[in-house]
């Protein structure tokens, strides 16, 4: 599964560019950002989710001094905890006008939702004599990292439609706002929403913390957390014998 984006995300960051990072040894440049349209999920607009790779440099002659230096909390620590990556997101929406044609009703809602993702991972430039089995392990404890995280990512993107379903509701029973008919053409922008002195940014703001308190978005949570669990966080030290 981890080639999930292959097919449909095009490269978004270059090195050298604002909010680049470094490029693993032997990895395309593609690593470095993608950008995905949410026609590859739900087919609705380009309101896509952004995934950004963000590298950290790790040092040791092996592989091994590298798995204590993490484990000993050297650098991603949460909640106490060490990590050796880790994925980290924001939930936007897009708000817009909505019509329903069976209750004859339009409202000010939302009409689409993303994930920002950024993927921490290690990097490790191995010393010249390093030896050929040891930077072999490491590749495999990359893959195995990226692998489980880009999961996480596939977990975000798989309740991407329900955050939105429940967001809009039936006949705008979500998180909207009944607006005149006359005053709601299709609207995106900042401002005020059309007939009234509500900023936008300030809907979608809420919004967002609207459906952070849901239940979608609590169930979603809990599948995270059951798939680190049952994947002992994807097990990457494997093929160090740890």
């Amino acid at each position: 599964w981890r080639d999930w984006s292959s097919d449909v995300c095009s490269s978004d960051l270059d090195a050298g560019e604002a909010g680049a990072v470094s490029v693993l040894p032997g990895r395309p440049a593609e690593s470095e950002g993608r950008i995905c349209g949410a026609e590859a999920f739900q087919g609705r607009s380009a309101f896509g989710s952004l995934v950004t790779y963000q590298y950290y440099e790790v040092e040791g002659f092996t592989p091994f001094d590298i798995y204590y230096a993490i484990e000993n909390g050297c650098c991603i620590v949460v909640d106490g905890k060490p990590y050796a990556a880790y994925t980290t997101w924001e939930l936007e929406v897009q708000s817009g006008c909505i019509e329903f044609p069976a209750s004859d009703q339009t409202t000010f809602g939302v009409v689409d939702v993303r994930f920002i993702y950024t993927v921490n991972l290690p990097i490790w430039n191995p010393p010249a004599d390093a030896l050929p089995g040891d930077i072999a392990q490491w590749n495999q404890v990359m893959e195995l990292l990226e692998e489980h995280e880009l999961q996480h990512v596939a977990i975000g993107e798989a309740f991407r439609h329900q955050l939105l379903m429940e967001a809009v509701g039936i006949d705008g029973t979500g998180f909207t706002r009944s607006v005149p008919g006359s005053e709601c053409p299709l609207y995106y922008g900042d401002g005020a929403i059309p007939g009234t002195d509500v900023e936008a940014s300030t809907f979608e703001s809420d919004a967002v913390q609207w459906l952070l308190d849901g239940p979608t978005f609590n169930t979603m949570m809990q599948l995270h957390r059951q798939f680190d669990a049952d994947s002992d966080h994807g097990d990457v030290w494997a093929p160090l014998g740890e």
